[in-house]
């Protein structure tokens, strides 16, 4: 009889934890019904980049971040669309990283959105990053401005700010990085000719102590809030292409040929970047930068 009790006991709780898991179940299949499409990569511009996914606060900011395709998303044209959007009064923001290091060489991003007319605290950044010592910057600031950046940014000569004074929806952003320096530029429209009288917006040399190694680092592109403090309403960046020439391929004059149109930049061979080594030439560890990862 006392067997029998168990047996009978044991599978009340077996049918009770069933219909928990099926709750649980049912949960995380409305939760991602309301979400949309969520995924852990894209594909853009020839490479695989994972998307941040954590829907909780984490810096920058800090902020809630999504992965669902209403915040990241590959357009039909190739381009990646990075958005802030709401949900439940809550406000989420939008990161991609590329999967493996490139090292040295020249890194080339044209985007597609009127990137000066972002509203003061929301940021888009395109960057290479391995930690918040060790950073390369080109943001969007909001208000008209940008800046370029090498971490820590509270050291003096590590920040130079700019107008961007857009012309139209397209700019090329450029960041040249090699072991002795990194050079900053800015173009109107997809082009790098910087001959061409007002295709220039800015240029910024930097040779200071805190240039980093090349070996750990991933590109991220994000677009997100200071401080974490909400915008009047939705907010977008497009980013239409990326492209990188490893520094050992030779001279960084890369161009756009001609038989393309204007607006595309051809996208590189994933396949073709490389891990450079070399030393840092006097740097010392120092305290964290203001970016999370």
């Amino acid at each position: 009889m006392g067997a029998m009790r168990e047996r009978r006991t044991g599978t009340r709780l077996t049918m009770a934890l069933g219909l928990v898991l099926l709750a649980i179940s049912a949960l995380v299949t409305n939760a991602a019904a309301v979400q949309g499409r969520v995924q852990t990569t894209v594909v853009f511009s020839g490479y695989t980049w994972d998307v941040k996914s954590p829907r909780w606060l984490m810096g920058p900011g800090p902020n809630l971040w999504s992965d669902d395709t209403s915040n990241v998303r590959v357009d039909e044209s190739g381009g990646l669309r990075l958005a802030l959007t709401q949900e439940a009064g809550e406000w989420y923001c939008a990161e991609v990283s590329l999967q493996r290091s490139l090292g040295y060489g020249r890194y080339v991003f044209t985007v597609s959105s009127r990137v000066d007319l972002l509203e003061p605290g929301v940021m888009g950044a395109l960057f290479i990053y391995e930690d918040d010592s060790n950073e390369i910057d080109i943001e969007f600031t909001g208000a008209g401005k940008a800046q370029y950046v090498v971490q820590p940014h509270y050291e003096r000569g590590n920040l130079r700010g700019f107008d961007l004074d857009m012309e139209g929806d397209y700019t090329t952003h450029v960041i040249d990085w090699s072991p002795d320096r990194i050079v900053f530029s800015s173009y109107h429209g997809h082009s790098l000719n910087d001959t061409e009288e007002g295709s220039l917006i800015a240029r910024w040399t930097y040779t200071g102590d805190d240039i980093p190694r090349a070996g750990k680092e991933r590109i991220h592109i994000n677009l997100w809030l200071k401080d974490g403090e909400a915008p009047s309403g939705p907010e977008e960046m497009i980013v239409s292409g990326f492209q990188f020439t490893p520094l050992e391929d030779g001279p960084q004059e890369t161009s756009i040929p001609e038989e393309h149109s204007s607006d595309e930049l051809v996208p590189s061979t994933p396949d073709a970047g490389n891990s450079g080594g070399g030393s840092r030439r006097g740097r010392q560890s120092r305290g964290k930068g203001r970016r999370g990862s």
